[in-house]
């Protein structure tokens, strides 16, 4: 095993890249670098100033995934001696074209070709970029996924053998206790920073049914703000530290994300800890395999099908329940940071 490595992530957007760094950090001495801090680097405004040339020829995709800033940051990395030890690259892809004699690895949720094109929440590459993340995809050692859904993709459409690809899950990003004794739905729990992406309208659209017939019900809404008026029995608390989520989630009967596109939310993970009965969709990647029985999977977009599975939650708590608090105690056990972290090092020698 190593005893030391270099993390490059590009912020700490959803958690996890940060969750899995302070796992590797445990174990080997870890080098991070954030490449959502060059992004404010003075050095780098040409290189930025080409980046919005190319994004706006590819039809208004993100400057930060095109080939000109892909470039960029990697001679920037370089130059501040990205090489001479082996190297973990996290969630978003920075689609780096490597030497082949470096040892590096990817753990992700979801690469390019995966992003639902077509929907209104596809993800943008430009064709430069495109090229370079397929690149840098067959240069790795290993690839590490967070749900099976990629593999198969990167099998069918990167030519990536099935010999590199190990999917090893996620865990919670942060502490969880004990699941807390239910004996009935009464909170719902929505947690995500994209309202629209995650399903959120759909949500108070079927909310709204679902409260006239069973007034008791309550739904929190965590993460974001909806605009405009809300059904009555929401609440909307925005933004929550971390420390305050274990509370949130000890006070919630269900959780609720409707999306329309997702790959492995984190959310999920930690209710299901927690022994919530979760509802997710189609669209969610992994939701399905996330879940199992401990919830309900819909087609995203189907408000009516969102209410009768809140239905079923709430007429058969029980059974829900039950199957939660099982599933809970299975990923307790398996989905844990630490245990993706000794997976990693064992292939970096």
């Amino acid at each position: 095993m190593t005893a030391e490595l270099t993390y490059v992530r590009v912020g700490s957007f959803s958690g996890s890249g940060t969750s899995l760094r302070k796992a590797l950090a445990e174990k080997v001495s870890v080098i991070d670098y954030d490449l959502l801090a060059l992004a404010r680097e003075p050095r780098l405004l040409p290189a930025r100033l080409k980046a919005f040339v190319e994004a706006r020829r590819a039809g208004g995709v993100p400057w930060l995934k095109t080939r000109a800033w892909s470039v960029a940051t990697q001679r920037a990395l370089e130059s501040d001696g990205l090489h001479g030890r082996p190297i973990v690259f996290a969630q978003s892809l920075p689609a780096f074209v490597m030497d082949p004699t470096i040892t590096y690895v990817v753990y992700t949720d979801r690469v390019a070709r995966e992003a639902m094109p077509g929907t209104p929440f596809a993800l943008g590459f430009s064709p430069g970029w495109l090229e370079r993340e397929e690149a840098f995809l067959r240069g790795a050692h290993r690839i590490y996924l967070m749900g099976p859904s990629t593999g198969a993709v990167l099998e069918q459409q990167y030519g990536i053998p099935a010999n590199k690809i190990v999917v090893v899950g996620a865990g919670p990003n942060m502490s969880l206790g004990q699941p807390v004794a239910s004996a009935s739905c009464r909170t719902l729990l929505f947690v995500g920073i994209e309202w629209e992406r995650k399903g959120g309208p759909d949500l108070l659209r079927a909310f709204a049914q679902l409260h006239a017939e069973f007034p008791h019900l309550e739904l929190l809404v965590v993460g974001c703000r909806p605009p405009g008026p809300l059904p009555k029995g929401v609440h909307v608390l925005g933004r929550v530290p971390h420390a305050q989520m274990e509370t949130l989630y000890s006070r919630a009967d269900a959780l609720v994300l409707p999306s329309h596109l997702d790959a492995v939310p984190i959310a999920l993970i930690e209710a299901l800890i927690k022994g919530i009965p979760c509802i997710g969709t189609t669209a969610g990647n992994n939701m399905g395999w996330l879940i199992g029985d401990a919830g309900e999977i819909i087609t995203p977009g189907r408000v009516d099908a969102l209410a009768d599975a809140l239905r079923r939650i709430v007429a058969n708590y029980g059974s829900y329940r039950e199957r939660a608090l099982a599933r809970g105690a299975y990923m307790r056990e398996h989905f844990r940071w630490g245990t993706i972290a000794s997976r990693i090092l064992e292939d970096i020698t």
